[in-house]
């Protein structure tokens, strides 16, 4: 094989004219167009044939793409709205700490008022200083708080109900 190792391979369709015919074949390539030969196709076969004759690669292959969907989520959460990556211990990962702005009300504008998504309480412009908004869209939550007891409320409850829904609960500490 090459002097280096390549990470990824692609397939690409190879148009080949014979007897007057044209067929498809089929090839890898290494992703700036250079085709690899027989016996790097061949190598690169007998190193891969074990993991793909196990009589459990395809629980293997679906455990790794979800712990891969998981860590996906979490870094473009964590990248997105600047928050930490959570832990990974013991095979599992944290709940991420939500991200979250208060939203001061404005004085010199018209009265304004909402109601806790977590608790049912109403704010007001009247009466409170503002309102504690988490929004985001990786995880499907665009929600006003009372307070940042019922934001993190809020927050447990989505991150829960995201890990149920997408089956995840094997990834994660117990929330």
């Amino acid at each position: 094989m090459n002097t280096f190792e390549p990470t990824t391979f692609f397939l690409t369709p190879v148009i080949m004219e014979q007897d007057g015919k044209t067929k498809e074949y089929y090839a890898l390539h290494d992703g700036r167009g250079n085709l690899y030969s027989s016996q790097e196709v061949q190598d690169l076969i007998q190193k891969i044939q074990p993991f793909y004759s196990l009589e459990n690669t395809k629980e293997l292959i679906e455990e790794d793409n979800k712990q891969s969907f998981v860590e996906m989520k979490l870094r473009n959460y964590c990248q997105n709205y600047e928050i930490k990556m959570p832990e990974y211990k013991d095979g599992r990962f944290q709940i991420p700490k939500p991200r979250y702005r208060f939203k001061e009300f404005k004085t010199d504008k018209r009265q304004w008022s909402c109601t806790c998504d977590w608790c049912g309480n109403k704010i007001s412009s009247r009466t409170d200083k503002g309102y504690y908004l988490i929004s985001n869209s990786i995880f499907s939550v665009n929600e006003r708080a009372c307070s940042e007891d019922c934001l993190n409320l809020i927050w447990k409850e989505t991150m829960k109900n995201w890990i149920h829904e997408n089956e995840c609960e094997q990834y994660f500490e117990q929330i």
